[in-house]
């Protein structure tokens, strides 16, 4: 679908405070009470109306986890808007929000609009963190401030649309430059269109041996390669796997065990039960 704008967002906040499941309700509409703690970055998107223009927001919710800080900090770049979140019931993750905001502030763009986001407000009878706090938080900091329930979607629709109402704002007030589209996307050259090649295929298979990597061409307009890549990049990795390469006990290797993982009732059982416990507090 066609769209004026596309918003950047990023989610960040301590380890099991409800940023993927802010995400899964805000773009399907649903809440997933035992969720897996996120390994580096997830994705999500939708579709939203301002003024009546079509905006899309392309959501990255990044993983709490210090192991995966500096994977995190790639992401602020190019962002037009973040959700700092924390933990009404949890002190903890209210106090360090400052290390937080200091770090987005310190690898973004300077005008990125924030939004603090006090979740699970459905939890009252646990509360730790006062609203009132929250509020003030906010005030020193110049940010937007909302508590929400990813658990009965409670202000989660308001959360994300309004942060890009304020987006939408600073572009009509000239604050952001919508000419300098800062991104740390990578950009494929499609084979599709094999009439506008600059870089030979050739080329790129003598990068790719030289520096050990695996090599394909694909368009995602034609589809042409794209499942193979994905897949083969998947092949790969699962040999490492079999071959002990990966340590698949410390997830920081971008690895997860899953609950049909089996052997023998070792690893695999306690990774099962691990992401049970640890996504049972997520939201």
């Amino acid at each position: 679908m066609a769209y004026a704008y596309l918003f950047k967002y990023i989610i960040i906040g301590d380890t099991g405070v409800g940023k993927s499941c802010l995400l899964l309700q805000f773009t399907d509409k649903r809440f997933q009470p035992v969720h897996d703690l996120t390994i580096g970055v997830e994705f999500g998107a939708r579709m939203i109306t301002i003024d009546g223009k079509q905006i899309k927001l392309q959501i990255w919710d990044t993983a709490g986890q210090e192991a995966f800080r500096s994977i995190t900090r790639s992401y602020y770049r190019g962002a037009a808007g973040a959700l700092l979140v924390y933990d009404i019931t949890r002190r903890d993750t209210f106090n360090h929000l400052t290390t937080w905001l200091e770090d987005a502030r310190q690898h973004s763009n300077s005008n990125m609009v924030i939004m603090l986001i006090g979740n699970k407000s459905d939890l009252e009878s646990r509360r730790e963190v006062k609203k009132e706090e929250g509020e003030a938080f906010a005030r020193e900091h110049g940010l937007v401030f909302m508590e929400t329930s990813a658990k009965t979607a409670a202000n989660v629709e308001e959360a994300f649309i309004n942060t890009a109402k304020e987006i939408y704002e600073k572009i009509q007030e000239g604050v952001f430059d919508i000419n300098n589209e800062v991104t740390s996307a990578v950009h494929f050259h499609f084979f599709d269109l094999e009439s506008r090649r600059e870089v030979k295929k050739e080329e790129g298979e003598a990068f790719a041996r030289e520096h050990g990597l695996v090599f394909m061409e694909t368009s995602a307009k034609t589809a042409a390669n794209v499942e193979e890549a994905f897949i083969n990049t998947a092949k790969e990795i699962y040999e490492k796997i079999q071959e002990g390469v990966f340590d698949i006990n410390n997830e920081a290797n971008g690895i997860k065990i899953g609950p049909q993982h089996s052997t023998g009732g070792g690893a695999g059982s306690a990774g099962g039960a691990g992401a049970g416990a640890a996504g049972g507090g997520c939201c």
